[in-house]
């Protein structure tokens, strides 16, 4: 099965660099918007340009479960990080060689993530912050329930089961 690369990029020089770079190996797709139908084992490329004009994409591409590389110019690093979390597989500078370009794709498409080493410990930091303050949410939660009357309980729990059927 081979792998399709979605290329959705503004910068038309990044573009056409990133398409040379990898057309050799993977069939590579030029797009201007997100498909709404693709194959599991695709990846999108996507411009830092396009993140910036459209501050929703990144919660399209975390709906669709797509994988992801972002690629641009000097990016800041706390924005490698926020998309990784994200959801991201991954952020690659636009002008690197063609063979780091066809090892982050090789990595993605191995279920790897592609993401600078000295970065890999903020990422896990912001994760395992995220984890903690989602604990402490569901604790408060629970303490909150404690004081509720059985009546109030009842309606909270058809409540979390209207919002449940609605996703």
């Amino acid at each position: 099965m081979t792998t399709s690369i979605y290329l959705f990029c503004s910068d038309l020089s990044l573009s056409a660099l990133w398409k040379q770079g990898i057309e050799k190996k993977y069939e590579v797709i030029d797009i201007t918007e997100l498909p709404i139908a693709y194959k599991e084992d695709n990846i999108f490329i996507l411009d830092t340009e396009n993140l910036a004009k459209n501050a929703q994409l990144l919660a399209q591409l975390k709906q669709l479960t797509a994988r992801f590389l972002i690629i641009g110019t000097h990016w800041p690093e706390e924005q490698q990080v926020h998309t990784l979390i994200q959801g991201a597989s991954g952020y690659c500078e636009g002008d690197v060689p063609e063979i780091i370009m066809q090892q982050a794709i090789a990595t993605i498409a191995n279920g790897g993530i592609w993401v600078q080493r000295h970065l890999i410990q903020q990422v896990i930091g912001s994760l395992v912050s995220l984890n903690e303050e989602k604990k402490q949410k569901e604790i408060h939660t629970k303490n909150c329930l404690a004081t509720l009357s059985i009546r109030e309980l009842e309606v909270a729990q058809k409540l979390l089961l209207v919002q449940t059927i609605r996703k």
